[in-house]
């Protein structure tokens, strides 16, 4: 049975919350706290454990001692090729032991201020394998230089000489950068606080829980980042992605699991509709199951078959020959990837602009940001509109799985896809 667990430790945090809406077009309504209760004994040694992990996790993204990076992952992850991190960004896939302590030398030095909420961790433990959920944020700081406006020219003049764009594209491109470039703040610096989502898998190593395998996210506005129509370099990313995992030579899917995804992408995308008996097939449902997508988690049965059918309109392909499986226990968890296909409806997404307006009215923050904020998300839309109704977006999923009675079930999944621009300046040069 999956557990909610309050860690009881000391911890001065922000006020940890959640996106409102599963998806928001760059207005960060982030206003709905998650309140986990406990219903688990905190003096299980094993939970025990699992909270000195988190820890000494949180303790690494805080101290960022690049000295320590080697101790720090003997320390908390399983010393072995096997182990599989996805990131937030474009060809984040780190596999192998080496391969993650690149990842945490990466985030240590370039990645914003990482916070956990260890005061809330969801978690199942079974056989000695452990899955979890536990909700972040990532706070970067922007400031107003003269240097931040000269990136903001260099990148528009790239897009003015990019051949492979109309003059529409262009400039509602160069639109959307300016709707960027004049949220400034002068003589102080702007913190953004981006949510994180952060799922895995942990180990009983002798005696020793340890992490194997993390799942990274960061939630997408109407239009993930990486749509292939945009541009070419996304489509060129995602067949680096791949050759990152054809050099790595362990942890191949196995052929009940091939067949098995197979069948649940036919199943459940570009489908007319999902019922429960479906539902049964592919899910545990004796034990409470989760999905978590954008930021949000559906728990339960209801929740989950809401889930499906809400997004049920587009289809997805996974990437079956590149996905990456472990084993253990009975116990199965899994790292794919794919492409999702469909077509906007430009009026529906108009709509939902104008309802995410009106519900900013609400907010409290000032006329500045509301304005800001309004200017961004139809800036985007249009910008996104210049490309066509059809879209191609990469994305990734982790997943754990069991066997019932000789079939093969999920316990969970995580839906997540690549992040390629930073926060509300969202240029990686901008920083």
């Amino acid at each position: 049975m999956i557990k909610y667990i309050k860690l009881d430790i000391e911890y001065n945090t922000i006020n940890f919350i959640r996106v409102n809406k599963m998806r928001n077009l760059g207005i960060q309504n982030i206003d709905r706290e998650i309140i986990i209760e406990p219903n688990i004994k905190k003096d299980n040694k094993d939970i025990i454990a699992i909270k000195e992990l988190f820890v000494k996790l949180q303790e690494g993204y805080t101290e960022r001692n690049l000295d320590s990076i080697d101790k720090f992952v003997r320390e908390t992850f399983i010393n072995s090729d096997d182990i599989c991190i996805l990131g937030t960004g474009t060809e984040e896939i780190f596999l192998g032991i080496e391969r993650v302590k690149e990842l945490f030398e990466n985030d240590w030095k370039y990645w914003g201020d990482v916070k956990l909420d260890l005061n809330n961790l969801y978690i199942d433990i079974k056989n000695e394998i452990a899955w979890f959920h536990i909700i972040g944020v990532v706070k970067q700081s922007f400031e107003d230089t003269e240097r931040r406006y000269d990136s903001y020219i260099d990148f528009t003049k790239n897009i003015i000489e990019d051949n492979a764009l109309s003059s529409k594209q262009k400039l509602t491109f160069i639109n959307w950068v300016l709707s960027l470039a004049y949220h400034q703040r002068e003589g102080k610096n702007r913190e953004e606080y981006c949510p994180l989502d952060l799922t895995g898998i942990l180990i009983k190593d002798n005696n020793k829980w340890k992490f194997h395998s993390l799942h990274f996210s960061i939630p997408r506005a109407n239009f993930p980042d990486e749509r292939f129509e945009n541009s070419n370099e996304f489509i060129d990313s995602y067949n680096r992605q791949n050759k990152i995992r054809n050099d790595h030579k362990f942890n191949y899917i196995d052929l009940e699991t091939k067949y098995f995804l197979f069948n649940f992408q036919k199943e459940f995308f570009g489908a007319n509709s999902i019922s429960y008996n479906t539902l049964d097939n592919y899910f545990n449902l004796e034990d409470v199951n989760y999905v978590v997508e954008d930021n949000n988690i559906f728990l339960g049965k209801e929740s989950i078959y809401n889930f499906f059918n809400t997004n049920n309109d587009f289809l997805l392909e996974f990437d079956l020959e590149n996905s990456i499986l472990s084993e253990k226990n009975n116990m199965k968890w899994l790292t794919t990837w794919g492409l999702l296909k469909g077509e906007y409806e430009e009026e529906r997404l108009m709509d939902t602009i104008l309802e995410d307006i009106d519900e900013l009215f609400k907010r409290d923050i000032s006329s500045k940001d509301k304005l800001f904020s309004m200017h961004r998300s139809i800036s985007y839309l249009l910008k996104e509109s210049s490309f066509g109704k059809k879209y191609t977006y990469p994305i990734r999923m982790t997943a754990t799985l069991e066997k019932k009675d000789n079939i093969l079930l999920f316990n969970n999944l995580h839906f997540s896809y690549p992040h390629y621009w930073i926060f509300e300046g969202k240029l990686d040069s901008l920083k």
